[in-house]
């Protein structure tokens, strides 16, 4: 015999994992356009910038696409630890 509360339970967290993984990918994409337009718009300021030697323009580049890679590294550790925490709830 099946116990349906436990079935319930079953049905919720797996409603739960789906729907975090759906609002996980549209926030991702809309997250991506924002920030990507955020680092063109930098990436425009620092060659614009005419102060300052070519040398430390392509500096403040590797570093503004260093900070950039690494923030995105944190992010996508976060998520996949949310993601594997929550998919072994019934487990």
């Amino acid at each position: 015999m099946i116990d349906k509360e436990m079935v319930s339970v079953t049905v919720w967290h797996s409603e739960f994992v789906d729907s975090y993984r759906h609002m996980r990918e549209h926030g991702n994409s809309a997250s991506i356009f924002i920030l990507v337009l955020t680092l063109s718009a930098l990436l425009n300021a620092i060659v614009s910038e005419t102060r300052i030697s070519e040398f430390d323009q392509i500096s403040c580049i590797g570093i503004l696409l260093g900070v950039w890679a690494m923030s995105s590294v944190f992010v996508h550790l976060g998520g996949q630890h949310l993601e594997r925490r929550f998919s072994k709830v019934d487990n």
